[in-house]
């Protein structure tokens, strides 16, 4: 159901959520028997109201690559801002850290921040 993340290319966890939520779908249409596209629906809904977040973040980061000489440039300071370095590390394991990389302006501040 193509949810695999673009930022990292995980794909296993999503697919198995993405499995689950079809699997709780059918489920309660078999208890209903109702198995209208209506119904069948609610699986897309689901899916992407608990899988969206985190992949929006995701393309939301990859948008950012138009700033190549930005992130070439935070790249080069990752050693004097151990601070930057630490979120970048966070935001690659934590999804809910890779909002804080969601904007342009998070990645002006931080160099700027005390440690």
């Amino acid at each position: 159901s193509s949810f695999a993340d673009s930022l990292t290319g995980e794909g296993i966890g999503n697919a198995l959520a993405s499995g689950y939520y079809a699997a709780t779908v059918i489920s309660e249409q078999i208890k209903s028997m109702d198995f209208s596209a209506a119904k069948l629906s609610a699986y897309d809904q689901l899916a992407y109201t608990k899988r969206w977040d985190e992949l929006e973040q995701s393309l939301h980061i990859i948008g950012l690559a138009k700033y190549f000489s930005l992130i070439q440039w935070l790249n080069l300071n990752l050693n004097k801002h151990r601070l930057l370095l630490y979120k970048l590390i966070r935001a690659s394991i934590d999804f809910r850290e890779r909002n804080l990389f969601s904007k342009l302006f998070s990645y002006l501040k931080l160099p700027f921040t005390r440690q």
